[in-house]
């Protein structure tokens, strides 16, 4: 679905309130008459997600009565175990003879955001265990179907975010990334990987090459330190470059020809 420019910075606008409602009759005229709420997606043809100034929040909900504010769904996470034991989920979940272990079980996670590179997310052989991200704070690429803001990353998408570092470092040494990649995945062994300097495959740590946390952390801790120090002082003083020496003149060649 196509989005105009004003539609989309009014949705990444700090002053929009984003909000999710029951659809009804009574929201819908609501939003004709005012003006003042942006609807963006039907939800499953029950709900709405809607868009609205901060200002004008209070006003909505005066207009909607106290019924608005509880009139969504309630979203209950993996550990309300109360809810789950009261619909029954967790007796039949326990039964011997149903073998539930959650293969083939296929999770969303609605989060602030994940690292996508945690082993927790991957495969032994390195691969993502992720089918689908969603970002949405994109302003560029295409949204998931059905959405009208942010990106949709795909699986193909996350193994080439993997797969990028030692592309890159193979390419930095003159060698054709993909060969690289597949001699690695050939190995089936965990910490294996491309010397790019003296050009051999071997066992990373006991050939003394990592990324100690400490020296990382300590990177990043010295870099936002500087960042900080930059962005919150008033005045910098620095050496002005000294312009270029002329060049000197040819030297009289004395009517030689």
């Amino acid at each position: 679905m196509a989005v105009s420019p004003e539609l989309r910075a009014f949705i990444q606008s700090p002053d929009a309130v984003d909000f999710v409602t029951r659809a009804s009759d009574a929201f819908f005229d609501y939003v004709r008459t005012s003006g003042e709420v942006v609807v963006a997606q039907v939800l499953s043809g029950r709900y709405v997600l809607c868009y609205v100034k901060r200002e004008n929040f209070p006003k909505l909900m005066d207009a909607m009565g106290p019924g608005f504010i509880s009139s969504a769904a309630v979203v209950l996470g993996l550990l309300d175990r109360p809810a789950l034991e009261a619909a029954g989920v967790i007796q039949v979940q326990n039964q011997p003879y149903l073998n539930l272990k959650g293969r083939g079980v296929l999770l969303g996670f609605v989060d602030t955001g994940i690292d996508y590179t945690q082993p927790v997310f991957r495969y032994e052989d390195g691969s993502s265990k992720i089918r689908y991200l969603f970002d949405q704070t994109a302003e560029e690429g295409e949204p998931p179907q059905g959405f009208v803001y942010g990106r949709e990353y795909t699986g193909e998408d996350i193994a080439a975010a993997l797969t990028s570092p030692i592309r890159q470092i193979a390419a930095n040494a003159g060698i054709d990334g993909s060969v690289v990649l597949e001699k690695i995945r050939e190995s089936g062994k965990t910490g294996y990987g491309f010397d790019a300097y003296n050009e051999v495959y071997c066992d990373m740590i006991p050939s003394g090459i990592v990324d100690p946390t400490k020296v990382t952390r300590s990177a990043l801790e010295n870099a936002a330190s500087i960042a900080s120090t930059l962005l919150t002082t008033e005045a910098l003083v620095a050496d002005k470059p000294e312009p270029p020496a002329p060049a000197a003149p040819a030297p009289d060649m004395g009517g030689m020809y």
